[in-house]
This record gives structure tokens, C-alpha cells and sequence, in this order.
């Protein structure tokens, strides 16, 4: 593959993450400053979106481990 046409592929390549609102993908920009999501309408700046998928992975650890001691053996 020639570099032109790798810099042409790399042109189309998009970020995407995943929407903290309706779990679908979002796209990030190219200088990964800001989030959107065109399905629901989302939008912040990537450090905000880093916060909000931080706060999501600490819930769902603390759920977890929460209900680990419920579990039968």
C-alpha cells in the first residue's frame, strides 16, 4: 500500500465510543476534544465523558461487590 493511500484511509477513520446515555456509539472528534452522539443527542468534552464512564465502571464495581456476598456457593 502506497502512503497516499494509507493517509487516505486514515481520513476516514472515526473514534467512536460508547454513549453513557443510550449505550450506542458516539463519535469522538479528531483533536479528541469532544464526544457526540448523533442517536441521542449527547455532547461534552472528552475530559467530561472520561468522568462520566469513570463514575459508570466505579457504580457498577461497587454493585458488584455488593452483591458477591449474596451469592450461594
Amino acid at each position: 500500500m502506497h502512503k497516499a493511500d494509507i493517509l487516505a484511509c486514515a481520513r476516514f477513520h472515526v473514534l467512536e465510543a460508547k454513549c453513557p446515555q443510550c449505550d450506542k456509539k458516539a463519535q469522538v472528534d479528531d483533536e479528541m476534544a469532544t464526544v457526540k452522539c448523533d442517536h441521542c443527542g449527547f455532547q461534552s468534552t472528552y475530559d467530561e465523558y472520561l468522568e462520566i464512564m469513570t463514575g459508570k465502571v466505579e457504580n457498577l464495581a461497587d454493585e458488584y461487590l455488593l452483591n458477591w456476598d449474596r451469592r450461594p456457593f
